[in-house]
């Protein structure tokens, strides 16, 4: 079985060393490649929270490098991929994925296909409650084809939302990987990898799927959801896989992967609900037996169904939640292990030891696992297996196992462990506190960023190694700066801290936040001060504000208050803080007061060009009451006399949640302004608003499609002297616009991850001190670090969906459309050479291309509108979109601008194509009408059929008569409509031939579609023609008898008429094989057969026979063959009491008999039992695939012998020599002495049997018994008498079965002439001399005799009774003349003799 298991498991993980190394190339699926413009991605930290869940993190040599890679999902929809770097002895960073949209919880990774590197499935949330699977190659990280933009699961109602369970792998054997996907909404589907949907739309509809498993059904279970626990296994000794579900309510259902079939369920905690959430399954030989073992974690137990029997299980209760589940063979034993990874953080791994489910050690991972935890073991890079997990927190941690009880830590991903790579997590996320500054004594700035784990990490922002990180704080780093806050010549570092809507409970706890400030001291940081509680902060700006010789630490703070919980009575608390260093210490030095409203967006500047610096800060407005209180405002403060007061007028942006702050000169007029970002304000979207810094009036507002905007900034970030508006919103996405033309867009990224620059944390700056400026962006989980650099110096090709129009207006089908397009390059350096392709709907998801338009500007003669592109330059021209092609309804035309350079210069693709919507009217115009027909009704696999749709018409086309009237061919080769036909699982193409010959390769029920159009492509109704097509089956033999216990030499007629074709297709013919060694040829209805001993058949479909070997023919007793005929019963005489049936007969002398077949017992047996059977074959009609049925049930016939009729003794005798004929009786009185007497037994018989045994006893008149010697025991005999008088002979004969019967015959003999006298013989004998050697013969007989009873240990008496036929009986002589037997059957002496066969006469006196 094991080694059934890895040939169905090879295919998922086809290792190869001869691939060499490949460095893999960023891929359209990376997420760097989706931002556009000049945006440029230097580099990230953190790898988002929440990694691994549900087993989302697989390790395997995905690139067949020979190394591992490690590929993992996280909460925040993202893929990342870490490549081995085998001389640090730890992973970087190779590949992150665009944000897929939602929770990436669903993994798994095959060989799907013929190239060597592994493939990997990803299942994801995409949007709401709709779910994808993708699949990417392991070495391009492109998407496979037909899985480019993620496949969705779709029940037509509703799609799955979750689709966390997948499996892969050659599930019914066919030498094809499946996927199956068990999602959120209690499926279980299964589809091909290949070819995942029949129909293209990037959705797998119920019908396309090859499985799709109601598993409630299946369990009697209701209603099941989240069905994410899915697993292959070889759960028994077949060579199909398993496939086992498990659900969130407990039911597990395990499936044959061949059949279908469900094999087993089981509720696993009885409907109770204490022990449900079966959310990861597992298949593994624990037990080294070669049949996997069902692994079931729920939240308090762990549960082993031994070789996945549903009733043999092993539990551990000590288990909680241990949903992280992986198999190896971790100690080169012949069994896996298994490794669990529970909620707490806690790693086993685990063995089956007889009977016992064993620990073999336990450690705490460090970090817990509640949102599903994942694990998985690595085994090439290393010495010894690599278990690696996942953590809630982002933390990815890896532990040697360096023997069964030991371990250690051999890498994370944190900056203390990570082999100095330059990966990082950045611990529980939240990573908006952001900054840029110098902490150390090189030239490079350090890059700052906080996570919820209440660090905050300073990376170098040239070499991105962790310079720095902090202790442990009190709550979330949410503002940070830099700064020389004590004019020492050495920066400090603030941070300030809180939770956001973290709220102050009615216990007082809650809402706090604190200050901390940190300080050189040599060569270390140490924390300098850390205030009490100052609430919770959501930002802090460093400005100097009041004049003095140290600058001023700026804090916004806020919290809820909740007063009564039951009740729903709570405050809102804000206020705006300065702290500052007193020349020894540092104090607060003022506060606005509680304000009440949460203040969470803080900046500083001189908005009012009066030569001081201001605070501006952002509040939150109150939308507890559903949005009805007072919307956020934007509150401006300066130093006025020895505290603050408010400066101007409160701004009031319309929106609540004013969080996004920035000061600065972003329209380059001299003059800084207030940048603002908000949230919503019930149905408003947020907006981007500029305020002019003095008068508080707004200048510019941009509403943005998103939740929040609380990150904003401005500077000339892309190095051509004019400012750019920056902002980051709530979906994750960073865009750039001209700061002086705020309308004028510049770039912007793909999804980062969200709440991009949230809380003010986007900082600008020199990281690395050369070349371009670097712009880092903090964010829910992760911290991105953008620079134009290598953007600038390169064409950046875009298409804006503005710019493209069209003429007419509102064009109608009939009309050519010209579309006019303009293609722009943003980037740096000039390109002579592009070109736009354009489509009917998006190019990457099968749109149509319409038409092209290639410039090549260093060549002569080209088209209108084509010119070399320089930096900021848009080309514009105009194409033709010709009504033949076009059809109504609405479209979207897409534009895809490419550079055609050699080698392709521009390196990003994301705004290289847009598109705008056009309608187009359709005219009027009836369909056409499709009429179609297939010309069978039955089709067979293979067999051809012709799909006629000649009587379709159009009012218009045909002038409403049938299309094959105007086709003078017959042949439908000349069609005035167009048809498309649907077969066999695809569309033809549109052609003027209204007939399609169609055949098919599979059985079943199939579906046939024909449309038609008319000449104004107008398509008529889809046609549906629903055709069986049917797969050959055997035929089905049964064969029947008249009789089942038959008396030997009875007739059995056997009726083969209930055999059958269950297709019907073509007539049957018959082989009979007797039970007894006799056996048929093929025979057929009407036909003649011999039958045949020992025949031997060879060849397919029950084989043929080979005459001439060993067979013999059936024969009759005159030694006739045997011929029989396949009989229809109705041709029959009625006398013959046969009916209806088929029956196999006997013919003698060309009729028809009423007998059958007759059994004959062999010798010796009584009685036996023969079972007949049949073969029924196909016959054939120039089919090749004609098929042999099994052997029939056999019909048994028992034979037996009838009550034994004795057999009758006929004993005669008679005189034949000579001319003289004689005749035999009973009666023979005419017999003279010397005469040769013939006795003769053969018209005895035995009507029921066969006569065995002959015995003869003659007696003379004396009642002396004669020696017969030889004769005793002949049929026929002869014997003379030369004695007159009446011999009886009495004839015994037996029959096989024992039973006797005598007969007697009576010889009269007289005397003969010469009876009496001297013989003499006539070679000159004497009667002495014949009796002297008579003597001496019988001497000579009687000495030999004793000599070999002696010899043979013999005993006188032993001696005595070989002679008792002899004595006192007839005694035998030979002649001397012919040497022929002399028999004297009296003692009396003298006596004449005389020789039967040479009528020579003796006398014998002694």
């Amino acid at each position: 079985m094991k080694g059934l298991k890895a040939g169905a498991l090879a295919i998922l993980f086809l290792l190869s060393a001869l691939v060499p190394a490949t460095t893999v190339e960023a891929a359209n699926d990376a997420r760097t490649d989706t931002d556009t413009a000049y945006l440029s991605e230097k580099w990230h930290a953190g790898l988002g929270t929440g990694i691994g869940a549900l087993n989302s993190i697989k390790s395997g040599d995905i690139d067949q490098d020979g190394e591992d890679e490690l590929i993992f999902g996280n909460a925040n929809g993202y893929v990342h991929i870490l490549d081995w770097n085998a001389s640090a002895g730890g992973w970087y960073e190779d590949f992150q994925t665009v944000d897929m949209g939602g929770p990436v919880k669903g993994m798994e990774i095959a060989q799907i296909d013929d190239d060597p590197q592994l493939e990997i499935a990803i299942g994801y949330n995409w949007n709401s409650d709709s779910g994808k699977v993708k699949i990417i190659d392991g070495i391009s990280l492109l998407a496979e084809a037909n899985w480019s933009s993620g496949v969705s699961w779709s029940h037509t109602q509703w799609t799955e939302g979750w689709p966390y369970g997948l499996a892969m792998g050659d599930l019914d054997g066919d030498e094809e990987v499946e996927l199956a996907m068990s999602g959120d909404r209690g499926f279980l589907w299964v589809v091909d990898t290949e070819t995942p949907e029949i129909y293209v739309g990037r959705d797998v509809t119920f019908d396309e799927a090859e499985w799709y498993v109601d598993l409630g059904a299946q369990t009697s279970g209701g209603t099941l959801e989240n069905t994410w626990g899915l697993t292959f296994g070889q759960f028994d000794e077949d060579e199909a896989m398993e496939v086992a579900v498990g659900s969130k309510q407990g039911w597990i259902a395990v499936f044959d992967g061949e059949t279908e079939e469900l094999q087993w369920k089981y509720d696993m905690d009885g409907s109770s609900g204490a022990d449900s959430l079966c959310y990861s399954l597992l298949s593994a030989d624990l037990d080294g037996d070669d049949i996997d073992e069902l692994i079931v974690p729920q939240q308090n137990k762990l549960t082993v169904f031994v070789d996945g029997d549903r009733d043999v299980r092993l539990e551990d209760s000590s288990i909680k939640s241990g949903y992280g589940l992986a198999n190896a063979d971790l100690f080169g034993n012949t069994n896996e292990e298994l490794v669990v990874m529970d909620g707490s953080g806690n790693v086993r791994i685990m063995g089956i030891v007889g009977d016992s489910l064993t620990t073999y050690q336990e450690w705490s991972g460090g970090y817990p696992m509640n949102t599903g935890a994942g694990v998985t073991i690595s085994m090439n890079g290393h010495e010894n297996p690599w278990i690696v997990h996942g953590s809630d927190a982002g933390m990815v941690v890896a532990w040697e196992i360096t023997s069964q009880s030991s371990h250690e830590l051999a890498w994370n991903s944190g900056a203390e462990n990570n082999a100095d790579q330059l990966i990082y997590s950045l611990e529980g996320g939240s990573n908006y506190g952001v900054a840029m500054g110098n902490i150390d004594d090189d030239d490079n700035l350090e890059i700052l960023v906080g996570s919820a784990s209440g660090r905050v990490y300073a990376f170098d922002g040239k070499t991105y190694e962790a310079d720095w990180v902090s202790p442990v704080l009190d709550k979330t780093p949410m503002g940070i700066a830099v700064d020389d806050l004590n004019n020492n010549g050495d920066n400090e570092i603030v941070i300030t801290t809180g939770i956001p809507s973290e709220p102050e409970g009615e216990d007082g706890n809650g809402g706090e936040g604190f200050l901390y400030i940190f300080e050189r001291s040599g060569n270390d940081i140490v924390q300098a001060f850390k205030s009490d509680d100052i609430d919770a902060s959501m930002g802090v700006t460093i400005a100097e504000l009041d004049g003095s010789s140290y600058p001023e630490i700026g804090i916004a703070t806020g919290y809820l208050e909740i007063v009564d919980a039951t009740s729903g009575s709570t405050n809102l608390h804000g206020a705006v803080k300065v702290w500052g260093y007193g020349g020894s210490s540092y104090s607060q030095e003022w506060t606005s007061g509680d304000i009440g409203d949460i203040v969470g967006g803080i900046s500083s500047g001189d908005p009012d060009d009066d030569g001081d610096n201001e605070l501006v800060v952002g509040t939150s407005g109150d939308n507890r009451d559903g949005g009805s209180g007072d919307r956020g405002e934007v509150r401006v403060y300066h130093r006025s006399g020895g505290s603050y007061s408010l400066d101007g007028s409160i701004i009031q942006p319309n929106r609540f949640d004013v969080f996004g702050i920035a000061v600065g000169d972003v329209n380059d007029d001299g003059q800084e302004e207030i940048i603002v970002g908000t949230g919503e304000y019930g149905d408003n979207k947020p907006r981007v608003i500029i305020y002019d810094g003095s008068t508080h009036s707004e200048e510019f507002s941009k509403t943005v499609d998103s939740n929040s905007v609380w990150g904003v900034a401005t500077s000339d970030f892309d190095n051509d002297s004019e400012p750019e508006l920056i902002y980051g919103t709530s979906g994750g996405e960073l865009f750039i616009y001209d700061g002086i033309e705020p309308t004028s867009f510049e770039a912007k990224t793909s999804a980062l991850s969200t709440k991009a620059g949230h809380y003010g944390s986007i900082a600008i700056g020199n990281t690395d001190n050369e070349g371009a400026i670097e712009m880092a962006v903090g964010s829910e989980s992760y911290l991105w670090l953008f620079s134009t650099e290598g953007q600038t110096n390169k064409p950046d090709l875009a298409i804006d969906g503005e710019d493209i129009s069209y003429l007419p207006e509102a064009p109608d089908e009939d009309e050519d459309i010209t579309i006019s397009l303009s293609v722009s390059n943003f980037g740096g350096a000039d390109t002579s050479k592009w070109r736009v392709l354009i489509y009917d709907g998006d190019p990457d998801a099968g749109g149509k291309k319409i038409t092209e338009f290639e410039c090549d500007a260093t060549e002569e003669d080209q088209r209108d509108g084509c010119k070399a592109l320089t930096n900021g330059e848009s080309a514009s021209f105009e194409v033709i979109w010709y009504g033949q092609q076009t059809s109504p309804g609405y479209h979207e035309i897409y534009g895809l601008a490419e550079d055609t350079n050699s080698p392709r210069l521009e390196t990003r693709f994301g705004n290289n194509k847009d598109f705008t919507t056009i309608e187009i009217e359709e005219i009027p115009n009836n369909k056409p009408i499709t009429i179609a027909s297939l010309d069978k009704t039955i089709l067979w696999i293979d067999e051809s059929a012709r799909i006629d749709a000649g009587a379709s018409y159009d009012t218009e086309t045909t002038n409403g008569n049938p299309d094959e009237d105007e086709d003078s061919t017959g042949n439908g080769n000349f069609a005035d409509l167009q048809y498309r036909f649907y077969f066999d699982g695809d569309w033809t193409t549109w052609v003027n031939k209204m007939t399609q010959e169609i055949s098919y390769s599979t059985a079943g029920e199939k579906e046939i579609i024909v449309m038609t159009r008319d000449e104004r492509r107008k398509e008529s109704e889809e046609i549906t023609i629903n055709i069986n097509v049917k797969a050959n089956s055997q035929p089905i033999a049964i064969l029947k008898s008249n009789l089942s216990d038959i008396v030997e030499g009875e007739f059995v007629t056997f009726d083969v008429s209930e055999s059958y074709d269950p297709d019907y297709r073509v007539e049957l013919e018959y082989r009979f094989i007797f039970g007894d060694g006799i056996y048929s040829d093929w025979i057929e209805e009407g036909d003649v057969a011999l039958l045949y001993r020992n025949a031997f058949f060879n060849g397919p479909n029950g084989g043929e026979i080979e005459l001439g070997e060993s067979e013999q023919i059936l024969r009759n007793s005159f030694g006739n063959e045997r011929i029989f005929t396949l009989v229809n019963g109705s041709i029959l005489p009625s006398s013959y009491g046969l009916g209806e049936g088929l029956f196999l007969l006997e013919m003698i002398d060309s009729t028809i008999t009423s007998k059958g077949y007759n059994y004959t017992l062999p010798i010796g047996f009584e009685e036996k039992t023969y079972g007949a059977q049949i073969l029924v074959r196909e016959t054939s009609e120039g089919s090749d695939d004609l098929l042999v049925s099994s052997l029939s049930t056999a019909a048994s016939i028992t034979i037996s012998r009838g009550e034994n009729t004795p057999p009758v003794a006929v004993a005669k005798a008679g005189i034949f020599y000579g001319a003289v004929s004689g005749a035999f009786t009973d009666q023979l009185t005419g017999a003279k002495t010397g005469d040769e007497v013939t006795y003769s037994a053969d018209d005895s018989y035995d009507s029921d049997g066969t006569i065995v045994k002959y015995e003869w006893v003659i007696k003379d008149s004396k009642n002396n018994v004669i020696n017969l010697v030889g004769d005793k025991y002949e049929k026929t005999f002869k014997r003379t008498f030369n004695e007159p008088g009446k011999y009886i002979a009495i004839l015994t004969v037996t029959d096989d079965r024992g039973a006797t019967d005598t007969h007697q015959v009576d010889v009269t003999v007289t005397k003969g002439d010469g009876y009496g006298e001297e013989i003499v013989g006539e070679e000159g004998y004497s009667q002495i001399v014949i009796v002297g050697a008579s003597a001496v013969a019988i001497l000579g007989l009687v000495g030999g005799a004793m000599g070999i009873n002696r010899m043979r240990g013999g005993e006188e008496d032993g001696f005595e009774e070989m002679f008792e036929d002899i004595t006192p009986g007839p005694l035998e002589l030979n002649c001397p003349t012919c040497n022929g037997l002399i028999s004297i059957t009296t003692t009396q002496r003298p006596i004449q003799i005389g020789c039967p066969m040479c009528q020579s006469q003796f006398v014998i006196r002694e």
